[in-house]
């Protein structure tokens, strides 16, 4: 975990003195350090107290550059229509190799808040994505005069859209899946350290796709 070398270098420690404050042998830093041990529940909380962050904090943060530039002006963003379908399709892409790479072992045992944390991590994005899409979208319809958009720039944008919302939902069947097997220590630890509100996030997400059915239905009345 690059995060948790990057934060101990930052406070000036070395890997034995972050043992120290966490208690923890200074073995397991390197392990974690160094990506051959991956640590549960338990082991994130201890190195997130000692660091003085959160466990999120612990995972390393996605950069979600936007296809365009924020003070372009709103007339010339449906140019950049066809940057936020492709960027969309990558992401998608991007989270399903995730799936595909670590497998099934993603979601067993201690490995599993790992998992609930980038599950997290997914929704944050989308949702973003989602509200700035739409955000843009409106943009266009009220500049002056009226950006026009297409019937087949709608329909790939929708299309983009569905497919972000097709991999998240591959991530909730899986965590709604492995939550019912893993054992009640580990659901314990979980909901002990709030990894749980990644479902806060799957409602947000519910409400970002109702706005993004007006973007379908405008295809109607086109």
């Amino acid at each position: 975990m690059q995060e948790v070398r990057r934060l101990r270098q930052a406070r000036g420690w070395n890997q034995t003195e972050l043992a120290f404050h966490a208690g923890l042998a200074p073995s397991v830093i390197s392990q974690i350090e160094n990506g051959k041990r991956s640590p549960n529940a338990s082991t994130l909380d201890k190195l997130a107290k000692a660091l003085g962050v959160s466990v999120g904090d612990l995972f390393p943060k996605i950069q979600a550059t936007l296809p365009f530039d924020e003070q372009e002006e709103k007339q010339r963003r449906s140019h950049f229509l066809g940057a936020w379908v492709r960027y969309m399709h990558r992401r998608a892409r991007y989270w399903e190799q995730v799936l595909v790479e670590e497998g099934e072992g993603l979601f067993v045992g201690e490995r599993f808040p790992d998992a609930t944390l980038r599950y997290e991590a997914m929704q944050d994005e989308a949702i973003t994505i989602f509200e700035t899409v739409f955000g843009v979208y409106q943009d266009l319809k009220e500049t002056s005069p009226p950006t026009k958009i297409g019937q087949d720039e709608r329909e790939e944008l929708s299309l983009a859209v569905v497919d972000l919302h097709r991999v998240a939902d591959k991530w909730n069947e899986k965590i709604d899946r492995a939550w019912t097997t893993i054992t009640a220590e580990v659901q314990a630890q979980i909901e002990a350290h709030k990894l749980a509100q990644a479902r806060e996030r799957v409602e947000r997400a519910s409400k970002g796709r109702e706005d993004m059915a007006v973007l379908f239905s405008e295809r109607r009345v086109a």
